[in-house]
């Protein structure tokens, strides 16, 4: 036995592995803006070791919310990532082994201001990992964030793709079209555009052999983001114009001593907002001459409220090589021809456009024919409101919010709509729903926050001079027995009456009668109604039937919905 216990002691442990993982350790956040608590959709949270070395990385919700699952105990510590503005970190968090830590994180509102760096000073110079604090570096670490988004998207298969794809042939210039196919590829895949590894392009270059030709390798995000890359590629600013105008361009090309053939190329940042836009770059020391050739390519990149990004759209410009006969071999074809070296005859494009993106639930998120609208419906107090409904007004789109108060919307055209959120809770107290115009563009995602009032907001508007917090509330509908619509302008009479009891004997009676018009949706409201006392509804229209109803609360805080039917008056003889 005591030769055996330490071999079963080491089998129980790679079976059921260590105390530390078998407990769990959890840490549950929520991120929310420092100064009004309002919570942060789309931020990237980091969990660091006590090295400083990145852990896990994960997305906060359209509730700011987020989770991680530890391997092991220890001390951590928490960075928010937020594109355009400023990092925020926590202080060091120790989780015991089986513990559950909740932990609300502020951030301040600190937007960074890229658009007032100055290009001047820096176009010359071309560093290597730019220190922090210089102009170069600032517009880097917001670049990465973005492509960081990017990079963990398509790692995690968050969304599937169909996509469009394309392949032309053009003139030496690129401007001509030659020939074109394309076709749509609806098999849906994890990553709408990957590369190869980061450490094969660095070590045998952009372009490599492939049979009796080449193969032209594009930058993913991974590849942009690796070490191997950052320390054989130099970055200077650069200033956006003509089509670029408004841009600021973090420009990237490869150190001296390279020997393969590589990339240089223009990362393009929007100042304003520090968002990523697009990659431009061109193919280097291909061992021939493009002259002015547009071989290169393009990725466009886009970025979800919810803080994925992925590319949108992509192309590779290729050259066609071919070695012309000059005019004097053409004209003498007897003369000995001579070995030239090749050059660009033409160019192959080759690329992708992302026509729908779904998610792991099979939800739309993006399509092409349309714009689509998300977002996450909010109470007074910032949580999550489930149970809701969001309507496009002037259409027929509807959504319900889930628990956790979110909602999408789809196949929207270009223009600026108004979104509707109401509640049933609210709607029986009259509540018609806020209105927020947004703007909705096809191809494209738009994310909003909306807000609810509470029960006793609603009621102090509507109620009018008599107290909600007494007796109880009448809150009903006027409308046409025939057609269901409803009758605006009637007259609402809602009267009870009261008695006094002394020894119980009445003695005195107090009638009470509250007069009102219905609204234009027929609706009426009488707080501060008693409780257990007949309640009479009597409504009068120009040209209807007089309506009555009768009811009784029976409790404190109770609410009666009647509907008062209408008929139209009948003239007879």
């Amino acid at each position: 036995l005591e030769y055996w216990l330490p071999v079963l002691l080491a089998l129980a442990w790679a079976l059921f592995g260590s105390p530390a993982r078998a407990a769990g350790q959890v840490i549950r956040g929520t991120l929310v803006e420092q100064e009004f608590g309002t919570p942060i959709e789309g931020a990237a949270i980091l969990l660091l070791d006590a090295d400083d070395t990145q852990v896990a990385w994960t997305l906060t919700d359209a509730a700011g919310r987020f989770f991680f699952n530890l391997d092991a105990g220890g001390r951590y510590i928490l960075r928010a990532d937020r594109i355009g503005h400023a990092s925020t970190t926590s202080e060091g968090l120790d989780i015991a082994v089986g513990e559950t830590l909740v932990y609300r994180m502020e951030a301040r509102l600190e937007p960074i201001q890229l658009s007032e760096l100055k290009v001047e000073g820096t176009a010359r110079s071309c560093r290597i990992r730019p220190e922090e604090g210089v102009a170069t570096a600032r517009v880097w670490e917001e670049t990465r964030k973005a492509l960081e988004a990017a990079a963990r998207t398509s790692e995690r298969g968050v969304y599937q793709f169909v996509l469009r794809r394309f392949d032309r042939t053009m003139d030496d210039r690129g401007q001509t079209v030659l020939s074109e196919t394309s076709r749509v590829d609806r098999r849906f895949r994890r990553r709408p555009f990957r590369s190869l590894e980061a450490s094969k392009l660095i070590e045998e270059g952009f372009v490599q052999p492939d049979g009796d030709g080449l193969f032209y390798y594009a930058p993913d995000a991974d590849v942009l983001l690796s070490d191997v890359f950052l320390d054989t590629h130099c970055f200077r600013l650069r200033e956006g114009k003509d089509e670029y105008e408004g841009l600021l361009g973090l420009e990237f090309e490869p150190t001296r001593n390279r020997d393969v053939s590589e990339i240089s190329g223009t990362l393009w940042i929007d100042p304003s907002n520090a968002e990523l836009q697009r990659l431009e770059y061109r193919y280097e020391k291909l061992g021939f001459s493009v002259g002015r050739a547009p071989v290169g390519g393009t990725l466009i990149f886009a970025g979800l409220p919810n803080g994925t990004w992925f590319v949108r759209e992509w192309s590779i410009r290729m050259p066609i090589l071919g070695r012309p006969e000059s005019r004097i071999t053409r004209l003498l074809p007897r003369l000995p021809r001579t070995t030239s070296p090749p050059t660009v005859v033409g160019i192959n494009e080759e690329g992708a456009l992302v026509l729908r993106v779904q998610d792991s639930s099979g939800n739309v998120v993006v399509d092409s024919e349309g714009g689509t609208i998300t977002g996450v419906v909010l109470n007074n107090a910032l949580k999550p409101v489930g149970g809701a409904t969001v309507h496009v007004a002037g259409t027929n789109q509807t959504e319900n919010t889930q628990d956790d108060g979110l909602f999408r919307l789809g196949l929207l055209g270009d223009g600026t709509y108004e979104l509707v959120v109401n509640h049933p809770d609210l709607a029986s107290l009259g509540y018609t729903g806020a209105r927020t115009p947004v703007q909705a563009t096809a191809g494209q995602f738009r994310s909003v926050r909306l807000y609810l009032p509470d029960r006793w907001r609603v009621l102090d508007e509507g109620c009018g001079d008599r107290d909600p917090d007494e007796g109880g509330i009448v809150a009903g509908w006027i409308e046409h027995a025939e057609t269901g619509q409803a009758v605006q302008g009637a007259s609402v009479q809602v009267t009870w009456t009261e008695w006094e009891f002394k020894g119980g004997q009445r003695v005195n009676e107090r009638r009470t009668s509250v007069e009102m018009t219905s609204r234009e949706d027929g609706f009426f409201i009488v707080c501060g109604a008693p409780v257990d006392t007949a309640i009479s509804v009597d409504v009068q229209a120009v040209g209807m039937s007089p309506g009555h109803e009768t009811m009784r609360l029976a409790r404190e805080g109770d609410l009666a919905r009647p509907i008062v039917k209408m008929r139209p008056m009948d003239d007879g003889p």
